[in-house]
């Protein structure tokens, strides 16, 4: 249950809507092979790390090819830890 305080904390601290926030990290979660049971704030942490990598990315691919921006990621990149 702890993993389940923590996203509905993080989640209520962005300030942004409850359902959209915590649909979208459900998902990613879900989409880690993550339980939300379970989940971590190390698990979190590299969740959200690579979506936001994956944004960046697709926002610099849409700049350079002249294309819209949409917001929207195909999916979370693996998780790549540096030893």
């Amino acid at each position: 249950m702890e993993g389940v305080r923590l996203l509905t904390e993080v989640t209520d601290a962005t300030g942004l809507p409850n359902d959209l926030v915590g649909n979208e990290l459900a998902r990613l979660v879900a989409s880690a092979g993550l339980s939300e049971e379970t989940l971590t704030l190390d698990d979190l942490r590299e969740v959200l790390a690579a979506y936001l990598q994956d944004v960046i990315v697709e926002a610099k691919n849409s700049f350079e090819s002249g294309d819209e921006f949409d917001g929207e990621t195909s999916q979370v990149t693996s998780i790549v830890r540096e030893g």
